[in-house]
Formats: C-alpha cells, structure tokens, sequence
C-alpha cells in the first residue's frame, strides 16, 4: 500500500473489467480503492495502478515498459451451410453488476468467450507513450535507433512477449 502497510490475498486479474479481484469467503469481490495500492505482486509478476488500470511492470528504471493486458467478450461464430462459420448478428449480453466492492456475474452464454489484447506502454519522464511495434517504439528513442534495432536484431527479440520486451527494457536503460 501507498502508507506502507502490506496486505496479503489471493488476487486475479480480471482483463475485461480491469481490475484486480480477490476471493473473500465465497464471494469474489473488487478491489475498493486500487489507488491506494503501491504495488500487486500476482505469480512473479508486478502490477501498478496508473490512470485508473493497472499496467504489468515489464522493465524499470529511467525508462519504464508496461504491458496493459485488456479484453472482451466475443460471441463465437455460428455454424452455417457447407461447415462454415458465420458470425452472429445477435446482441451480446454478458450481465455483470458491482454492489460495493462484490462483483457478480449473472449468465455468461455457452458461446462466448474472452478475446485478450496487451497495450503497450513506455514511460519518460512523468508521460505515458503508447506503441504497438518496433518501429513506434523506436520512434520512442531518437538517437538511440540504430542501437535498438541491433539488439533486437542481434538478441531475436520479440516485442510481442513479456521476455523480449523485458530483455529490450533493460537494454534500453543501461544506454540512456
């Protein structure tokens, strides 16, 4: 916590709402006032609260990477004439409501499940940057282009995964 208390609990992320929720008794409940939480460490992993989401601490130092693991429910597709499949024009209704903190979910349909997206995020300074390939973030750094574009190459980096943009990362701050 952000006074310096820390507390312990079973967490996990919910990406379509997100926002950290925990199982208290049988009931699974909302983090009440998340910006008041300094750091959530989930299975080795460090999660912070910016902006109203909490952002995966990907590499930290002068330069911080984050990953925004966001989602939604996708009604699948249904099947049509000669085993094709065809997406539905029906409305899509998954029912959730919060009463304090408690989160219930009252019917999610057979057909639908969660399609997952990761943002990702640099920060210099106090300012957030958005990018979504190499050569966004590249633009991220000038001056220090061809360096990055040689370790990427060099190292067989991917950017798409935790690993390469916390190899990157941590490249990234011992040049600067």
């Amino acid at each position: 916590m952000k006074d310096g208390r820390k507390l312990s609990a079973t967490l996990n992320y919910n990406i379509v709402d997100e926002e950290m929720i925990f199982l208290q008794g049988q009931q699974y409940m909302a983090l009440d006032k998340p910006e008041e939480i300094d750091t959530v460490c989930l299975q080795n992993r460090k999660f912070v609260y910016i902006d109203k989401t909490f952002y995966e601490v990907v590499a930290e130092g002068k330069t911080d990477i984050y990953m925004q693991h966001k989602g939604k429910y996708v009604q699948e597709a249904s099947n049509t004439a000669y085993g094709m499949k065809s997406p539905t024009n029906q409305n899509l209704n998954v029912t959730t409501f919060k009463s304090g903190n408690q989160v219930r979910i009252l019917e999610i349909p057979d057909n639908v499940t969660v399609s997952s997206l990761t943002v990702y995020w640099v920060r210099k300074g106090e300012e957030l940057k958005k990018f979504n390939n190499q050569n966004q973030l590249l633009k991220l750094f000038p001056g220090s282009e061809d360096k990055l574009k040689e370790f990427i190459k060099t190292n067989n980096i991917d950017l798409k995964t935790r690993e390469g943009l916390m190899n990157l990362g941590n490249f990234i701050n011992s040049i600067k």
